[in-house]
């Protein structure tokens, strides 16, 4: 009887452990990783304060500029997306 209890249980735990390695299908066309959802969205986004100049500040004609924006710049044609450099002010 204890044999036939003990082959029971061990049944119903390689059943369950069996069920646990199910994988996800990736069918799913949500992005997953931060890439997926720059590449989806098309642009990526990225923030300074504009005040802190040669890294990046605003020019004569009231654009961002500087060696941050270059940068952002030269990372969104790298992922094939557009640039959207924006200021935000930094409390603290």
């Amino acid at each position: 009887m204890k044999k036939f209890n003990m082959l029971i249980i061990a049944t119903l735990f390689l059943l369950v452990v069996a069920g646990c390695g199910a994988s996800k299908s990736n069918s799913d066309p949500t992005p997953t990783t931060t890439l997926d959802r720059i590449k989806a969205d098309g642009k990526l986004t990225y923030a300074m304060s504009g005040q802190y100049p040669p890294f990046n500040f605003f020019n004569e004609k009231n654009e961002l500029t500087g060696f941050d924006v270059e940068i952002g710049q030269e990372i969104a044609k790298r992922i094939n997306v557009n640039p959207a450099p924006i200021a935000t002010e930094w409390d603290g």
